[in-house]
């Protein structure tokens, strides 16, 4: 699972934003693809996330992102931002998500 301390309905058991030791930050990230290919992401719960579930850079291809469920993502980007973003990646499929913005 990739989340924060988030216990649904937009609450966090432990709601620190702001702390000089940047470790103590409530705060979740999902997965970052840096130009990888051949690459499966299916079956992880993304929760609470300060960031997208899922977001591929250029040169990323031939990314399966599926059977994956997501609740209260991108909380800290535009409010029209998808969850998962694969910009330009080539030959690559997002299906049977649940929760995809």
């Amino acid at each position: 699972a990739f989340t924060n301390t988030h216990i649904g309905g937009g609450q966090l058991k432990r709601p620190i934003f702001e702390h000089k030791d940047p470790m103590q930050i409530d705060a979740g990230s999902g997965i970052l693809v840096e130009g990888a290919t051949d690459l499966a992401i299916t079956g992880n719960t993304f929760t609470g996330l300060d960031t997208a579930a899922v977001k591929a850079t250029s040169g990323a291809a031939k990314l399966l992102i599926s059977s994956n469920l997501l609740t209260e993502c991108g909380r800290k980007l535009p409010r029209d931002s998808k969850w998962i973003d694969l910009g330009d990646a080539k030959s690559s499929l997002v299906k049977d998500n649940l929760g995809t913005e």
